[in-house]
């Protein structure tokens, strides 16, 4: 047997041995920590308690029956989870509902969403009342690395979401960075997407939907001027998404100026939310804006894929305007020359944005003019 031969076979017998004991620490380490999952044991009554103010202990409001674990239907779930994430890993575990005290009615759902990277799901708990708003929330699970001085779940900033999320039947987060001053965007958006699944799964599971809300006017200063950069008004009135729709229309307006004008949605980077608001003419994209946007690229640490295209109205428009939804469903890629966490995510998530725009379109007069007259821009705001 020539040396290579058996260099050859040594290198064969050391690779086997290596998948060998790889197979071995994968089993072994899928018996002693098996994937999660819910359930309502004793730590998690107390924090249940906790949230909800129950004047017991957790071992009480567990074995005293103060609290009680939905029965859900797995393949209910499971489809619900599929509909509703923003990805694989943003998902409803299960719900609880306060059986016992005066607290009863409450409802409170643990549910789940990636935030930086690789990291372990964020794991949250969100108390409704019985008209499915938001009461408070709090994390059963997060080990977000890195989370810089301004962290979102350091102690003031997550008591400045809490305070912002009060009340709400779904939160946004670019709202929650703007409300509390949290600079970390993938922890914020992986917190964003826990909640708002929750409250999604709520209203359909238990709340019978959440009532559609009036037309109200547009006051957040940056998405009046996105509006104003692709249209000829100067006023806006928002009109409430379907429910139907949630997931892909960011928001309908109408101006001023009688235009309807539609923003579309996308999940980009670590789940981030992108609204773009796109107006058409002759069926093709005419301009473009930026609505909302919460990459987060600028987080991602050295030597790795990093953002290289500035996502703006402008670049946007040079890129797509006159593409029809035909083209845009054509296009593999409508970031061409893009590499790395822009490519794999936010080019995708722009497409799906615009798609989305472009697909309710049709529809959009219908449903404007379903709601009859409506002239709330012309308020002051």
């Amino acid at each position: 047997m020539t040396k290579s031969m058996k260099n050859t076979l040594r290198s064969v017998a050391v690779m086997a041995v290596i998948s060998a004991v790889a197979v071995a620490l994968l089993a072994l380490a899928n018996a002693f920590f098996p994937e999660y999952k819910a359930s309502l044991d004793s730590e998690t009554a107390g924090m249940i308690a906790d949230l909800v103010g129950l004047e017991v202990s957790g071992d009480e409001a567990y074995s005293g029956g103060y609290i009680t674990m939905d029965d859900a239907d797995a393949e209910a779930l499971q489809k619900f989870n599929d509909e509703n994430g923003v990805d694989g890993n943003n998902k409803v575990l299960v719900s609880y509902f306060i059986a016992k005290g005066e607290k009863t009615g409450i409802r409170v759902v643990e549910s789940q969403a990636q935030g930086y990277g690789g990291n372990p799901v964020i794991i949250v708990l969100t108390s409704f009342d019985k008209e499915n708003k938001i009461i408070s929330a709090s994390v059963k699970q997060q080990r977000e690395n890195p989370t810089g001085p301004n962290n979102i779940f350091n102690a003031d900033y997550f008591a400045a979401f809490l305070e912002y999320a009060g009340g709400k039947t779904a939160v946004s987060a670019g709202d929650i960075l703007a409300a509390t001053g949290a600079t970390n965007k993938a922890s914020v958006n992986g917190l964003s997407n826990a909640v708002n699944i929750a409250a999604a799964y709520i209203a359909e599971f238990y709340g019978g939907g959440i009532p559609e809300a009036a037309p109200e006017a547009v006051t957040d200063a940056a998405l009046i001027a996105a509006l104003k950069s692709v249209s000829a008004g100067e006023r806006f009135t928002s009109y409430p998404v379907p429910s139907e729709s949630k997931n892909a229309v960011y928001g309908i307006y109408v101006s001023d100026a009688g235009e309807i004008i539609v923003a579309g949605k996308g999940s980009g980077w670590q789940g981030a939310v992108l609204g773009l608001i796109v107006t058409v003419k002759d069926g093709a994209i005419e301009a473009v804006a930026v609505a909302e946007e919460n990459e987060a690229l600028s987080d991602i640490p050295d030597g790795k894929p990093a953002k290289d295209f500035e996502l703006t109205g402008a670049n946007l428009t040079s890129i797509l305007s006159g593409m029809t939804l035909e083209q845009i469903k054509a296009t593999d890629n409508v970031l061409t020359g893009t590499t790395g966490a822009t490519l794999r995510a936010t080019g995708p998530a722009i497409k799906h944005a615009v798609e989305n725009a472009l697909e309710f379109y049709p529809q959009a007069a219908e449903y404007v003019g379903g709601f009859g007259e409506v002239n709330v821009w012309t308020q002051e705001n």
